[in-house]
């Protein structure tokens, strides 16, 4: 009998450390905390082509954009934006509770012109009158010779201003959600974690897709620079799988 207790025991301690490591698998290469691949539900590597690679959503559509340099120096590797009327759009899936957007973003040239046209440069944007859980944004500016990124998730309370080094600079950016609760990762620092109280959104997009390159009227404010290595997670990451995508 008592040996009964203490193998029961033990199966029980098992299924609690395998539960609390479900979503920290390691990589034995690299020792880091590796995303599961079972959460990842769009995958868009931007090598010479809008193909979406997890099998899970479908590929995205360009508008005027082509191809350049990818962060690891590979010839078109990485989706190009003009600066003037270039962009692309991803199909909806991200509009969950429970996420996590990841990827790299390079600014060319930071706009200095006059609003509300050239004013800013859009890296992403999801924000339309049909979401439930918040809009996701990411811009640029110049003004006064600055170099300076907006993001925000889930409510404008989660919103905030940073200073970038320089033009022609590979940048890792990931958000992540869990209801009430988002961070924003820049570089795989952790640079917002907040509770919002509610969720915000706009009431005059013209479309409900997710867009890469312009603002959410698909009007002005166009990107001058490239994207790389965009992923969707269906579950908000953790620090250590954070810094295995910043790594990997």
């Amino acid at each position: 009998m008592k040996n009964y207790i203490l193998n029961s025991a033990l199966v029980l301690v098992l299924l609690v450390l395998g539960a609390s490591c479900k979503k920290t698998t390691k990589d034995p290469k690299s020792g880091t905390c590796m995303p599961d691949p079972i959460n990842l539900n769009a995958s868009y590597l931007f090598d010479n082509s809008l193909t979406e690679g997890s099998g899970k959503s479908a590929a995205g559509t360009a508008y005027g954009t082509s191809y350049g340099l990818g962060r690891d120096g590979s010839a078109n590797g990485a989706l190009l934006f003009n600066g003037t009327n270039a962009y692309a759009t991803l199909p909806n899936v991200m509009d969950v509770q429970q996420k996590s957007i990841s990827l790299w973003f390079n600014v060319k040239t930071f706009p200095t012109g006059s609003a509300p046209s050239n004013d800013l440069g859009y890296i992403l944007t999801l924000d339309h009158k049909y979401l439930n859980f918040g809009y996701v944004t990411a811009y640029v500016s110049g003004a006064g010779g600055s170099k300076i990124l907006t993001i925000g998730i889930g409510s404008t309370d989660a919103e905030l201003k940073v200073s970038l080094a320089s033009e022609n600079v590979w940048n890792h950016l990931v958000f992540t959600q869990n209801g009430y609760n988002v961070n924003i990762y820049l570089n795989n620092t952790k640079i917002l974690s907040k509770t919002v109280t509610s969720y915000y959104k706009s009431t005059d997009a013209t479309t409900n897709a997710f867009i890469l390159g312009t603002n959410r009227n698909l009007l002005n404010r166009y990107l001058d620079g490239r994207i790389d290595d965009f992923k969707f997670y269906n579950v908000a990451l953790s620090d250590c799988q954070v810094d295995y995508l910043y790594k990997n």
